[in-house]
């Protein structure tokens, strides 16, 4: 008589209810429908921060030091988008939120790289960090060397990642004509 006994997996506290989610968000429709002005509910919001604080943890996004920054961007986001949310389309509210705030976060990551770029240029540009100052160094102090050559090393690595979207989006705009008199790709571009 030994019988396995199922535990029950201790759900984490950032779990989320898919159909009484999209029941909430159907719910929360029809009210909005006759009275534009309608709030979203409590159990609405709490789905989407837990949707929100969840992601931001993932190992893609926790170590930057802009992550609550995000997730609050992340936030705003979904609750703007719960009046554009159809349920006649999908039934699946956690990946629509999900997307939302994926989208969200990787647009924060850009432009905090497009705003230290900047900043880097802007410093080469104020004589902060010249070959002059980097050549008169060369014997003093390896610190400041290599924070001069880490600088240096920013704005290369920015440049080279935007060399190489332009290059991306150059050879799409390239081969889309291409697809679209074969039929393929329809309706991709």
């Amino acid at each position: 008589m030994n019988a396995t006994v199922k535990r029950k997996r201790k759900r984490s506290e950032y779990y989320v209810n898919n159909k009484e989610f999209f029941a909430a968000l159907v719910e929360f429709q029809d009210k909005a429908k006759a009275d534009p002005q309608y709030r979203i509910s409590n159990f609405i919001g709490s789905c989407i921060m837990k949707i929100c604080e969840k992601l931001s943890k993932r190992w893609n996004f926790a170590d930057y030091s802009f992550r609550t920054e995000m997730r609050d961007q992340a936030i705003l986001k979904c609750i703007e988008a719960v009046h554009k949310f159809n349920p006649e389309k999908t039934n699946n509210p956690f990946g629509y939120f999900t997307q939302i705030a994926w989208n969200v976060y990787i647009n924060k990551i850009e432009t905090e790289a497009t705003e230290h770029y900047t900043m880097h240029l802007n410093l080469e540009n104020m004589s902060l960090f010249t070959d002059e100052l980097f050549s008169e160094m060369k014997g003093d102090d390896t610190s400041k060397v290599d924070g001069v050559q880490r600088h240096y090393d920013i704005l290369k690595k920015f440049e080279d990642k935007q060399a190489k979207k332009k290059a991306r989006q150059k050879k799409l705009k390239v081969e889309a004509p291409k697809l679209a008199r074969v039929g393929a790709g329809k309706g991709k571009y």
